[in-house]
């Protein structure tokens, strides 16, 4: 999600310090909308991976899968309601190998 609204076709360059990533990636925005009737400040955006293999970013997407689907979680069984950037550094403590910010 981003307080943003992109257009498709917009090129950005991005990086997930939380998850320990450490290179940039740069993507194009092939699709944008608003989050919810609920959050009509916030977007959701679809990015296509610019300039590298198939595969390249597989554990990234792995990575914000894990966190997303934890960040579920917690709002469904614990009624927690976490930002992304919450979520992030919850799981990452969780995560041998993976330290947090």
């Amino acid at each position: 999600m981003s307080r943003e609204s992109y257009a498709p076709g917009d090129v950005l360059d991005l990086e997930f310090p939380g998850l320990k990533y450490e290179a940039p990636v740069r993507g194009e925005i092939v699709w944008s909308g608003v989050a919810s009737d609920f959050e009509p400040d916030r977007y959701v955006n679809g990015l296509r991976f610019l300039g590298e293999g198939e595969y390249i970013h597989a554990r990234l997407v792995v990575r914000l899968c894990h966190v997303e689907s934890y960040r579920r979680a917690q709002e469904r069984e614990h009624g927690r309601t976490l930002t992304s950037e919450q979520a992030v550094s919850e799981w990452t403590s969780r995560q041998p190998g993976i330290s947090p910010n």
